[in-house]
């Protein structure tokens, strides 16, 4: 065998090796993006412990974020269209879940307010997760949807996957609940980071 051929043969081997280890990244990657976090406990009505405050007769939307984790810009991305599609005729609570290690200092940096100055959106501090702990919130990026008489009508994720934006059952959900629709679909998966057993902050892997 010439020493040119030889070459060509080490090449294709090495391309070919290469591609198989890009195949397995990308199917891991996908696998990853497309696992949901832990939907956590279902609460069938507003629970009587929250600080939260809600107005009678408003349906109430909140969203447990922990602002550090990368799926967050997603989730407000799809809050956005919410807001926009529903006329903004709930109240929106965005709860910033923090840690009792780390108190509320990452909060205050500007950057977060910044993203998500939305209409009608309050943000809520959390910063031992005990808010989280009594919705039975465990992943960043859940959405909770109450009737304007407390009851739970929605618990779940409002985007397709780990931070990515599209169409998905949730967000339709949540418009149509908002618009008082009839919807069939109670329940989503919810792609985000964990929140360390729904008190605090877990890993920040998105």
């Amino acid at each position: 065998m010439s020493e040119s051929n030889y070459s060509n043969i080490q090449t294709t081997v090495v391309m070919l090796a290469w591609a198989s280890v890009l195949a397995v990244g990308m199917t891991m990657l996908h696998a990853h993006g497309a696992r949901p976090g832990d939907p956590g406990s279902r609460r069938g009505r507003w629970p009587i412990d929250s600080t939260i405050s809600r107005v009678a007769d408003w349906p109430i939307i909140l969203v447990f974020l922990d602002p550090r984790c990368p799926c967050a810009r997603a989730t407000i991305a799809e809050l956005e269209i919410i807001l926009a599609s529903s006329g903004n005729q709930a109240m929106t609570r965005i709860v910033l879940v923090g840690s009792p290690e780390q108190g509320a200092a990452w909060v205050d940096d500007g950057t977060w307010a910044n993203l998500v100055k939305l209409p009608g959106v309050e943000l809520l501090r959390d910063d031992q997760g005990l808010e989280a702990k009594r919705f039975g919130v465990a992943t960043s990026g859940q959405v909770l949807v109450f009737h304007h008489d407390g009851e739970l009508v929605f618990q779940g994720g409002i985007t397709p996957s780990r931070g990515h934006q599209g169409a998905n059952y949730g967000r339709e959900a949540v418009i149509g609940l908002i618009l008082g629709e009839k919807v069939s679909v109670s329940s989503f998966p919810v792609f985000g980071c964990p929140l360390e057993k729904g008190v605090g902050i877990g890993e920040r892997t998105p």
